[in-house]
């Protein structure tokens, strides 16, 4: 517990806020961990309580001057770089952060009235919520977004990709492992969890009856809507969620191949998500919209990495 405490406090840079109690802390738990690799428990037990009780007296004081602010640092940081895009799955750090802002403004508000011991009970939840928010952070510096043109992506008329379309996830693929071996390096020993999310869209262009293509697309459907709009749009959606999976695909591939390679794969896992937005207007792209708009026929991919 004192080393988890004590982690927490240098990963937020407290260093500066209460120096004496940050030297005393880090002296504390050094010596604690000699003491239990030399067999000296009980000496051990006292240097972790040491440590532990100048932790405890650095984060009263944080949580008193700088917790919220932080918290409302983060979002503010979330918000921008998300930029009112609702697919972005860096939003639901947002929710989150939302509930540690009104936690830590109660918990503010109670040690400034002096309602709360100097042991602070809620120790374990304040330790959660300054994760929350250091994962926050993290995930909002290391995250990508790339958006792929379909028409350079896709082959013509297809979901399948293009060499050149290759190409690009391949140089994206290299990113993600990069930013895996760096958190790797600052986070030794824990899981390092990548979350990839592609969305596919399309402009509103009809499809020609019964080609190849509409053919696959509309497999596992039953009947197609008799309403030459209706079909369109459903074809269409098909099409989009057919692109946004070739993309997940070819990624999850790349970097499993590169992550055995570096037997590696047991500290790296893989989240993703695939949608298919069909004709919906992807965000931040300005109006007008004409039927055949290059702009819409795009797929979006959302990349960020953290430790567990």
């Amino acid at each position: 517990m004192a080393r988890e405490v004590f982690n927490v406090i240098r990963s937020l840079e407290l260093k500066t806020l209460c120096r004496d109690d940050f030297l005393k802390a880090e002296t504390a738990i050094a010596s604690a961990e000699g003491f239990l690799e030399s067999g000296q428990n009980q000496k051990a037990r006292a240097a972790a309580e040491e440590s532990l009780a100048a932790s405890d007296r650095i984060l009263r004081n944080f949580c008193q001057n700088n917790f919220a602010d932080l918290a409302r640092k983060t979002r503010k940081t979330l918000e921008q770089r998300i930029g009112g895009d609702d697919e972005d799955p860096l939003g639901d750090y947002v929710q989150r952060l939302n509930e540690v802002l009104a936690r830590a403004e109660k918990m503010e508000n109670k040690l400034r009235l002096a309602q709360v011991t100097p042991q602070m009970s809620s120790l374990k939840e304040v330790l959660d919520d300054l994760q929350e928010i250091l994962k926050a952070s993290h995930s909002a510096r290391t995250s990508l977004s790339e958006t792929v043109e379909s028409d350079i992506t896709f082959d013509k008329g297809s979901y399948g990709l293009s060499e050149k379309g290759k190409e690009i996830l391949d140089a994206l693929v290299e990113k993600i492992i990069s930013e895996r071996e760096h958190c790797v390096r600052e986070h030794p020993g824990k899981t390092i969890i990548t979350k990839v999310k592609a969305v596919g869209y399309t402009d509103q262009l009809y499809f020609v009856p019964d080609t190849p293509l509409v053919r696959i697309l509309a497999r596992g459907a039953g009947h197609l809507p008799r309403k030459a709009s209706a079909r369109r749009q459903f074809l269409n959606r098909c099409l989009s969620e057919f692109r946004a999976k070739a993309v997940i695909g070819h990624i999850e591939q790349r970097i499993s191949a590169i992550a055995l390679r570096q037997a590696e794969g047991c500290l790296f896992q893989l989240d993703t998500e695939l949608l298919g937005r069909g004709e919906k207007i992807p965000a931040n792209v300005p109006p007008p919209f004409p039927s055949s708009d290059p702009r819409r026929r795009i797929c979006r991919i959302y990349i960020y990495t953290t430790p567990q």
